[in-house]
């Protein structure tokens, strides 16, 4: 049937470089608090427009670079134009759950690591004291 051709069709479709897309997110991201911390100086939070510009801009093109190539091309089997919408919108829904699937895998992957540097990062940070002279409540000894 019309569907079962869209489902195959949509499953033979490779999506894996849909799994860049939270790392891809996190570099423009991460780029454009360099960018705003070299060019006009202070914190990125301070600017409200910054603040709400970067994180949809890292969102967004990640997104359009990564769906830039693609096109939809019809088999020479579907003829009909209900054929047609039927194939469109199966084809459509399971490449869409499976870049879905990919994103939200990247994404959560991206972030452990992310947090995973931070805490490494941040246990190497002395947090203590010289002014008292003792040793800081952080260190056990």
């Amino acid at each position: 049937s019309t569907k079962e051709k869209a489902i195959y069709d949509a499953n033979l479709y490779n999506v894996k470089k849909w799994a860049l897309y939270g790392p891809t997110s996190i570099i423009v991201f991460m780029g454009s608090i360099f960018l705003h911390k070299v060019l006009i100086g202070g914190e990125f939070w301070e600017s409200p427009i910054f603040l709400g510009g970067s994180p949809a801009a890292s969102l967004i093109i990640p997104y359009f670079v990564l769906n830039s190539k693609e096109k939809f091309n019809f088999p020479k089997s579907i003829l009909t134009d209900s054929e047609k919408e039927i194939y469109k919108q199966t084809y459509s829904k399971i490449i869409r759950e499976r870049k879905d699937r990919l994103i939200l895998g990247s994404v959560a992957v991206t972030g452990i690591l992310c947090y995973l540097m931070f805490m490494n990062m941040m246990s190497k940070l002395d947090f203590s004291s010289s002014s008292s002279g003792s040793s800081s409540w952080f260190t056990p000894w």
